[in-house]
């Protein structure tokens, strides 16, 4: 792993990573069998990004990721790492199976977009409990009028 990062933090200064623009899911028993792929391997395409590359070179939502780049896709936790250290500008060769039709797709990887963090949302400050005098003891209540003991 540090092999694949350690020489673009050197030229970079940071990791720059490439993306297919897919999300995708893992191809389990039950999958297989309503696929009618009892033995296969490799990674469900589950939606693609309308501006990715995936979608510019025809992956569809269904196709099954077998190999990247020759590299047999043994699990879809495999995938993203090869997509994501093959480099901006990669041209890759997927193969892919689509119902019974396999199929060798060629993608151009592009920069992965820097997904904007949420900052937490400043809480609304409760108006202070005001106290209501009863008698000798004041009563506190809360912002809502019922009392606290």
């Amino acid at each position: 792993m540090i092999s694949t990062i350690l020489p673009q933090l050197r030229q970079f200064g940071q990791v720059n990573r490439s993306w297919l623009g897919i999300g995708i899911r893992e191809l389990d028993d039950s999958l297989r069998a309503s696929l009618g792929l009892p033995n296969a391997r490799g990674a469900l395409v589950d939606h693609v990004d309308s501006s990715g590359p995936a979608a510019s070179a025809g992956l569809r939502p269904g196709d099954v990721i077998q190999r990247f780049d020759g590299q047999e896709i043994q699990n879809s936790n495999q995938l993203p790492w090869l997509a994501s250290t093959a480099g901006i500008g990669h041209r890759s060769t997927l193969h892919v199976r689509r119902g019974t039709q396999e199929l060798d797709l060629n993608v151009t990887l592009q920069a992965m977009p820097e997904v904007a963090v949420a900052s937490p949302q400043p809480q609304q400050a409760l108006p202070p409990m005001v106290p209501v005098p009863r008698g000798r003891v004041p009563q506190f209540v809360d912002p809502w009028g019922f009392p606290i003991p």
